[in-house]
Parts: structure tokens; C-alpha cells; sequence
């Protein structure tokens, strides 16, 4: 009975829930702190995970390879957005602004 209920694609589900249950209630409390600009980023790093759970589902399930295998193309991508997003903040050197002094060249 229990074997049963671990290697189950329902268990699967009801995880699934779980994390969509655990982005509504993230959003929501980054909307009220007004930090909705990490919405995004919390949906791929949520989504990467779902993502790999749903592949989880699929092997479990007994379908074909192409379903084990679009899930975990989908979990790399949203994985590969997340780190090239942690990149941009926290690694990549300062980009610095160019101002213009206001004045033309002199010409000949």
C-alpha cells in the first residue's frame, strides 16, 4: 500500500499543487511588499522545479520517452534563464552610463 502510493503519479500531483499553491502565495507577498519585479524570476525557479516533477510524473506513468523528455528540455531552459538572471545581478561587472558633455567637436 504504501509503495504504491510512493511511486504513484498522484503523489506527483498533489506536489504539483503544492508548488502552484507555493507560487500564488509568494506572489502575493511579493505584490504586497512591491517587489512584484520578482515574479518572474520566481516563476522560473518554481517552474524548473515543476517542471522536473512533471517529468517525474511522466516516467512514473509509464508514457513514451518524448514526454520524459519535454519536460526536462523545459526544466534546462527555465534553469538556464534563472542562472543567466542571477548572472546579471549579482556577477556580471557594472555597466557604466556615457554622458554626452552637451558640446560639438570643433570642426575644421
Amino acid at each position: 500500500m504504501t509503495s504504491d502510493l510512493v511511486v504513484s503519479p498522484g503523489l506527483v500531483d498533489a506536489i504539483l499543487a503544492a508548488v502552484g499553491l507555493e507560487f500564488a502565495l509568494l506572489s502575493a507577498l511579493l505584490a504586497r511588499a512591491r517587489a512584484s519585479a520578482l515574479v518572474a524570476p520566481l516563476l522560473l525557479y518554481l517552474g524548473s522545479g515543476a517542471c522536473l516533477m512533471l517529468a517525474l510524473r511522466a516516467a512514473l506513468a509509464e508514457t513514451e520517452a518524448v514526454w520524459i523528455a519535454g519536460p526536462l528540455v523545459a526544466s534546462f531552459l527555465a534553469h538556464a534563464l534563472v542562472l543567466w538572471q542571477l548572472y546579471r545581478l549579482l556577477l556580471a561587472p557594472p555597466r557604466l552610463a556615457v554622458r554626452s558633455s552637451g558640446r560639438r567637436a570643433a570642426g575644421p
